[in-house]
């Protein structure tokens, strides 16, 4: 398929020429980074609940806020990621066209990603917050 002029522009197909950028949403590294972020979400899974009920207790533990801090930072990159990560349109063909990709992001998983992504733990300990 046609990718049109030099940024990347046209019909989407898979066919033609993949910007270096884009990754492949079907490729090992994609599936790589993916299951580091469900395994990161696991830990913030078991970590909050821990943190709600030990306040006191995780409040001397400023490692626990150093990791709530980089997994954070690590959920912010996701999001700049998944701005140059493929998808597969409705035909099932994996679109590599960088300005469709972003469209895609921005108009499905962009605004949860963002909620999810916030962080409230931060927040809360720099406004010395309590439950």
């Amino acid at each position: 398929a046609d990718q049109g002029g030099p940024d990347g522009e046209g019909d989407g197909g898979g066919s033609g020429v993949k910007p270096w950028f884009i990754l492949s949403v079907h490729g090992a590294l994609h599936s790589r980074v993916h299951l580091f972020f469900i395994c990161l979400v696991y830990w913030d899974a078991l970590l909050v609940p821990f943190q709600l009920a030990f306040f006191k207790l995780v409040r001397k533990l400023p490692w626990i806020y150093a990791v709530n801090a980089t997994a954070d930072m690590i959920y912010l990159l996701r999001i700049l990621l998944r701005f140059n990560t493929s998808f597969v349109n409705d035909k099932s063909v994996e679109v590599f066209v960088p300005r469709e990709v972003r469209k895609a992001y921005l108009d499905g998983d962009f605004a949860l990603d963002i909620v999810a992504s916030w962080p409230h733990d931060l927040l809360a300990w720099a406004l010395d917050a309590h439950p």
